[in-house]
């Protein structure tokens, strides 16, 4: 499951996820979440979460099997240490390579650049990974996952109401068919104008 969004992490994002439990958002009214409570719902699908944003590639490894040296949590700066060109070793080149494939919908696929948004991934929990997870025994299939995401996508267009900077959210089925991605739903949830506006006038009637 990767998850887009055309926002980038400032420093004190990058510090407030790498320190789930203690959130700097708790004194921040403009953000959704406290505690990292929002977050640590990745590893109900995944038992590791990579993500990219400006120049960084981050994960968390909880088990320690994925990352050099075992560790559990890791922030590289790609673009400084030559990741495209493979001057920081093979690993690090293929651990970026899920995210530049998609350049095709992200328009990002050149890991010697910064990339302007944020994206995350969430590998699906294979069969041999659950009975060694510390975290769940519950395994991810593609079909279910389809499924989850295809009732996710029914109801964004309620759910974005209740958000407070979010004004579209598009479901992508990208495994079928890559050359040209599948939109599970292009009209769902997408604002009634360019702008936001009629999505921000419902908003503020939902406060009154």
């Amino acid at each position: 499951i990767y998850l887009y969004n055309d926002s980038v992490f400032s420093e004190a994002d990058f510090a407030s996820i790498s320190s789930v439990g203690a959130s700097g958002k708790a004194g921040d009214p403009t953000t959704i979440g406290k505690y990292g409570l929002g977050f640590n719902v990745s590893y109900h699908v995944s038992d590791v979460i990579t993500f990219v944003s400006r120049g960084s590639f981050v994960a968390f490894d909880p088990h320690g099997r994925l990352l050099p040296e075992k560790l559990l949590g890791l922030r590289s700066p790609f673009v400084d240490d030559g990741w495209a060109s493979g001057k920081a070793g093979r690993s690090c080149k293929e651990l970026l390579a899920p995210f530049t494939a998609l350049s095709h919908l992200t328009g990002w696929g050149d890991g010697s650049t910064e990339f302007r948004g944020t994206l995350f991934r969430l590998g699906l929990r294979t069969d041999a990974q659950a009975k060694e997870s510390l975290l769940t025994k519950r395994v991810w299939a593609p079909e279910e996952t389809r499924r989850m995401t295809a009732q996710f996508a029914a109801g964004a267009d309620e759910l974005l109401l209740f958000l407070q900077t979010l004004e579209s959210i598009e479901v992508w089925d990208t495994a079928r068919q890559l050359s040209s991605s599948h939109v599970l739903a292009p009209e769902v949830a997408t604002a009634p104008t360019a702008d936001g506006s009629t999505l921000r006038d419902a908003r503020q009637a939902l406060r009154r």
